[in-house]
């Protein structure tokens, strides 16, 4: 009995979350053209705690992701998330993009940009 106490307590208690010390995103360099697909790569710096980092992208066109988790691994310190984003058909398009960290205080969120072009 003793030992189901305990497994049902490790499984039901809280999973600590690291604790995000910087996050910023890094967009495709130049244009893209027809076709092509926006990779903008979030970066998020940890303490190097494992576990669930809580994060969301929201687009410039009003897109949101909705919320999303990443793991972190014991040690791992530095987190990629990726967001693509694929415009079509002809047109000049900024698009912008913003990374949400879900943090203990408040919000970390950084942002980056580019351009499609296709004639």
């Amino acid at each position: 009995m003793a030992t189901a106490a305990v497994l049902l307590w490790l499984l039901l208690r809280p999973t600590p979350a690291p604790t995000v010390v910087a996050v910023q995103v890094q967009a495709p360099a130049g244009t893209l053209h027809c076709g092509q697909t926006a990779d903008l790569v979030g970066v998020v710096t940890t303490d190097g705690q494992a576990g669930p980092v809580t994060y969301r992208w929201l687009r410039g066109d009003g897109q949101d992701s909705g919320e999303l988790i990443r793991t972190a691994h014991s040690g791992e310190r530095r987190l990629r998330v990726h967001l693509r984003w694929t415009v079509r058909g002809p047109g000049h398009f900024h698009g912008t993009a913003r990374l949400r960290i879900a943090h203990q205080r408040a919000p970390l969120e950084a942002k980056a940009g580019f351009t499609y072009v296709c004639p």
